[in-house]
């Protein structure tokens, strides 16, 4: 019988930014990345292993920085009113909702809770929100590359021409170990200048994941549709 380890509440004492999931019981949650990961085998290793990825170290320099500004700033900067501006903006993310929704919410969370000293001080209009977002991507990207850089994964193109040139969005599959399950992100959607050949749209794929120095060799497999120029038996991208 497998036996899998559950949240202990020593570990937040190890770990300060290390807190029980709400997911389940073989969970944590880690305050500094916003992030649910599985330890149901190893545990106070498994918590380790977390703080030594690229994303958790990048997010707690980042987060470090910000508490030495606010020092120099007016109380509306302190850690509350930040952690709740970069929340509601993963919200407004997450549901594809119009960046210009966060002029609203300011005011909304003041009426909604007149006593809070976080709604009191939130601040993050469409200027600040779109800021926010800008970070949580690179930090996102770096995430996602890190990933693909130690693992094999799935890609999966194809061409958009909503404008002059060609758009070839690259999607890609693959198993993340922190939150233990396989997940489906964009990597980049780079820009096709020359005809779209199959020659071209496979050297645009290749380029894009050399720049990221992600290894050729983790590419285990290529999800396209069934058009000629992707899956030709002379000239297809496949």
């Amino acid at each position: 019988k497998v036996y899998n380890q559950i949240f202990l509440e020593s570990y937040s004492k190890s770990f300060p930014c290390i807190i029980k999931s709400n997911k389940s019981q073989h969970y944590a949650f880690c305050n500094v990345c916003g992030l649910d990961f599985k330890i149901a085998h190893g545990g106070n290793s498994e918590i380790k292993d977390h703080i030594r990825t690229k994303r958790h170290k990048e997010i707690a320099v980042c987060v470090n920085k910000n508490e030495h500004i606010s020092k120099y700033f007016a109380s509306g900067s302190d850690a509350d009113v930040m952690r709740a501006e970069v929340y509601f903006t993963s919200f407004i993310v997450e549901h594809n909702l119009p960046i210009s929704v966060a002029d609203h919410a300011g005011p909304l969370f003041r009426k909604m809770f007149p006593k809070s000293d976080v709604a009191k001080k939130y601040g993050a209009g469409r200027t600040k929100t779109a800021a926010i977002i800008s970070k949580i991507a690179d930090v996102k990207k770096a995430s996602i590359v890190e990933s693909l850089q130690k693992q094999m994964f799935a890609v999966a193109t194809d061409g958009s021409n909503d404008t002059d040139a060609q758009l070839y969005p690259i999607v890609v599959s693959y198993f993340d170990a922190n939150a233990g399950e396989v997940k489906v992100s964009l990597l980049a959607v780079p820009t096709l200048d020359l005809s779209s050949t199959g020659q071209n749209i496979g050297n645009l794929v290749l380029k894009t994941l050399k720049l990221k120095n992600i290894p050729l060799e983790n590419c285990l497999a290529l999800s396209c549709d069934n058009a000629p120029v992707m899956v030709g038996s002379k000239n297809g991208v496949a």
